[in-house]
């Protein structure tokens, strides 16, 4: 492991995030997601929450044996890009059928975010020490969903609701890239 110890607890920290980030940030802008995709009732927009929790469902029973077999850096990069085309299908979508397909691929790629950190962890430490480690991480990951819609309704003050999904975008290649270049 080349990173340093509080640096390891960042970016499994915010890995982790990443699911609580797609779920939350995307919230003040339901209403209008729904009204510029057709939605045919006001409570439609809701699905566009319930089916990422879908995938990632799936998604969360697949990584875990995943990273054992290929490893646990290569079962992330899985999950990112899965996450990743989830979210460019989000952000190209026309009608509801195509923003809800992106927000499944989303939700299980996401799931290796959530699953793999905490293998990691496991894999490196025991004990009190992991305990600690992951109380921390806990922390700044029970963090996000209290401030990931005030995130999404920033955004939604200066730009479209297309533009959380590219913030979601660039917080998965900074964190993509951060574990590539810093955890070997």
């Amino acid at each position: 492991m080349k990173t340093g110890r509080v640096e390891f607890i960042a970016l499994m920290a915010l890995l982790m995030s990443m699911l609580a980030l797609s779920i939350d940030a995307v919230l003040p802008a339901l209403t209008t997601i729904g009204a510029d995709l057709g939605a045919r009732h006001h409570n439609e927009s809701q699905k566009i929450v319930s089916v990422l929790f879908l995938g990632m469902s799936g998604g969360l029973i697949l990584y875990g044996p995943l990273s054992d077999a290929i490893g646990r850096k290569k079962a992330i990069y899985w999950g990112i890009s899965i996450f990743l085309a989830g979210n460019l299908i989000s952000v190209l979508s026309l009608n509801m059928t195509s923003m809800l397909i992106g927000r499944a691929l989303q939700g299980f790629g996401a799931a290796a975010c959530r699953v793999v950190p905490i293998a990691m962890v496991r894999d490196l430490f025991e004990g009190q020490e992991m305990g600690k480690i992951m109380s921390l991480i806990m922390m700044v990951f029970i963090m996000v969903p209290a401030l990931a819609p005030s995130i999404g309704q920033a955004v939604l003050l200066v730009f479209t609701w297309k533009a959380i999904f590219w913030f979601t975008t660039l917080t998965a290649v900074l964190n993509l890239t951060w574990l590539h270049f810093r955890l070997t």
